[in-house]
């Protein structure tokens, strides 16, 4: 016999798990919930990583394979996480046709395939994996994940007859069921990476996703893509009257509402704070769309709000972005409906399309913009200081700077807006250094007024970190300022990390060289992985103010921010919580050990003479600062 199942491999003490009858090969590997499965791994494509590499190299070396793979199976090809002996032409592949694989054959019958000569097997004689690839005996151990769905299968190839005995039998399975695991753990990371902690739904990293795939789909159709914002109005106030943990008990049962009010099919997020996005693909005009919008509007504003026995009511805008009206990408549509948001909150007509008002927003951004280039020229961004505590002595460590702008016709404009138009007009990096040479010069001053270390964390925009000399304005900034290096941070986001660019190393690394302290800004808004960080001179972490507003309830948010504050310390990073609001929450982190905080709680931004009266108000830490 060449081809021996699961009955032989549980006499060998295999693997024990039950299995399904088996299916056609094509219905197995094109179950869509299967491929979704798959690709919610996120490991389609990826790199090679070295804890695959290390099962596949002690497969290949235990049993004696010539070959040993992690093959995961897609609707057309399969795909080699991880391939060891691999010879010419297939040596550097990183995928074959589904023809060429034995691997198919695994996820139809959910079950270990045993084979010990292909050639002599009426099934695999004349396949293709024989032919090109030499496969003549095979095992292949099924990865099959905990909801039943097999992705692929952990494989030993010879390329000549042979048995395998019990024993390699079971260091196979052993090896497979490991390999599942890690898959197990990636896609439990990747799914928590794009979910809200507080309320369970897509976060804006997936809203984005879907929005993109539902463009191409629908592209040339006469139902059109339609995003719709919705945001609580003046929920601010609900927060300053009742607390956060109030305004986030709303916040879930809000977004409760609206999970039963939408279509299976749509796409439901929390995009930040208050505001909710989703996405209809199947809408016929604007009509439709303002029908939906107002039973949206009146699911979630028809009955009160309970909380702690006290009934809330909630009024709510909602903003209207249709594609099929104009070109429109992930981006316009999502700030199309932003902005008709806030225009309906403005003019208090509970529902806006995005054409209305357009032209005039259109108009503004191009006078600010215009505007914001004058200010550069003129040097005319100011900064304000927010107080960095550690949170185990209540002493301010340092400060973080925030660009500040205020315009004679404009007034104050918010950072929110005037940052985007300097990235859209490539101004942000003459913004950016305008921001750091102000920010050391003034802490610099500081420093020699009180006599002791004070430390400024300055935000690097990506356009910075992509500069061939950023380490040398850095430096001739620090010497013309007369700052020393070890009271600068340079705050990076996890996206230039991501970007895993030799210049983006050298940068910071030249930084980190020079003295200058590097921190990740906001780790928990992307893809939010630890592992990254031990390839670059990182020294702090800045945990992201989403996830600290959570930590109060003592569930799923309050686990990972102990998690990450253990990693992060075992990799000997310093770090801070961003956005405390409540006691709470610093009794929490204290707890957890986190090392420093920042939020309206220790201290809002304020202007430099307010911050340097505050800082001298405050006993010395002895150390560098922020």
């Amino acid at each position: 016999m060449t081809s021996e199942h699961a009955s032989r491999f549980a006499r060998s003490g295999g693997s024990s798990i039950r299995r399904r009858r088996p299916r056609p090969i094509a219905e197995a590997v094109n179950d869509p919930a299967r491929l979704a499965a798959l690709r919610d791994t996120g490991l389609l494509d990826s790199e090679a990583e070295e804890v695959f590499d290390r099962l596949t190299a002690v497969a290949r070396e235990a049993v004696g394979a010539d070959v040993s793979l992690v093959s995961l199976v897609d609707a057309d090809r399969q795909f080699f996480k991880s391939a060891q002996g691999l010879g010419q032409p297939w040596a550097d592949a990183r995928e074959t046709p589904l023809s060429h694989s034995f691997c198919q054959r695994v996820v139809a019958g959910e079950e270990p395939l045993v084979v010990t000569d292909a050639r002599e097997d009426p099934a695999l004689a004349h396949h293709l994996a024989v032919r090109d690839l030499g496969v003549i005996a095979y095992v292949g151990i099924p990865l099959t994940l905990r909801d039943g769905h097999t992705l692929g299968s952990f494989c030993a190839i010879s390329r000549r007859p042979r048995s395998w005995s019990p024993g390699e039998l079971r260091i196979l399975d052993a090896l497979g069921r490991a390999a599942v695991t890690e898959i197990e753990l990636r896609r439990m990371r990747r799914a928590l990476s794009l979910l809200d902690p507080l309320t369970g739904l897509p976060n804006a990293t997936l809203f984005r996703h879907h929005l993109e795939l539902a463009l191409e789909q629908t592209r040339g159709k006469p139902c059109g893509v339609v995003v719709l914002s919705l945001g609580v109005n003046d929920f601010t106030s609900v927060n300053e009257s009742f607390g956060h943990t109030v305004g986030d008990s709303l916040l879930r049962t809000l977004a409760d509402r609206l999970r039963a009010a939408v279509s299976h099919e749509d796409v439901l997020c929390r995009f930040s704070g208050d505001q909710f996005l989703l996405l209809c693909r199947e809408v016929r005009d604007e009509t439709a769309a303002g029908g939906l919008a107002r039973r949206l509007v009146a699911a979630v504003t028809q009955d009160p709000y309970e909380v702690d026995a006290i009934g809330h009511r909630l009024s709510v805008s909602v903003g209207i972005a249709i594609a099929g009206r104009f070109q429109a990408g992930v981006d316009d549509l999502i700030a199309g409906a932003d902005s008709s948001m806030r225009e309906a909150k403005r003019s208090s007509c509970t529902v806006a399309v995005r054409e209305r008002g357009h032209r005039q927003r259109a108009t503004r951004r191009l006078q600010l913009s215009n505007a914001l280039s004058d200010a550069l020229r003129n040097e005319e961004i100011d900064i304000a200081h927010q107080p960095i505590v550690d949170l185990g002595t209540g002493a301010i460590t340092g400060t973080e700077v925030l660009a500040r702008w205020t315009h004679e016709r404009f007034g104050s404009v918010s950072p929110a807006e005037f940052i985007p138009l300097a990235e859209r007009k490539g101004d942000i990096v003459v913004l950016g250094e305008q921001v750091l040479r102000r920010a050391c010069r003034q802490v610099a001053s500081w420093q020699r007024s009180l006599g002791r270390p004070v430390g400024v964390s300055v935000n690097l925009a990506p356009q910075q970190v992509q500069q061939a000399n950023l380490v040398e304005v850095v430096t001739e900034i620090l010497r013309e300022t007369g700052l020393p290096a070890s009271s600068l941070t340079l705050e990076v986001t996890e996206g230039v990390l991501l970007d895993d660019r030799p210049l983006h190393h050298r940068t910071l690394a030249g930084l980190s060289d020079a003295g200058v302290r590097l921190a990740l800004d906001d780790f928990g808004v992307g893809y939010s992985a630890l592992g990254y960080l031990r390839s670059f001179p990182m020294d702090m972490l800045k945990i992201d103010k989403s996830f600290i507003a959570a930590i109060a309830e003592q569930g799923r948010s309050h686990q990972l921010v102990t998690a990450i504050i253990s990693m992060s310390r075992a990799l000997g990073l310093t770090v801070t919580a961003e956005g405390i609001e409540e006691e709470g929450q610093v009794a929490l982190l204290r707890e957890s050990g986190c090392h420093r905080g920042q939020g309206f709680l220790l201290g809002r931004p304020a202007g430099a003479e307010e911050i340097l009266a505050l800082i001298a108000g405050h006993p010395a830490t002895g150390g560098p600062a922020a």
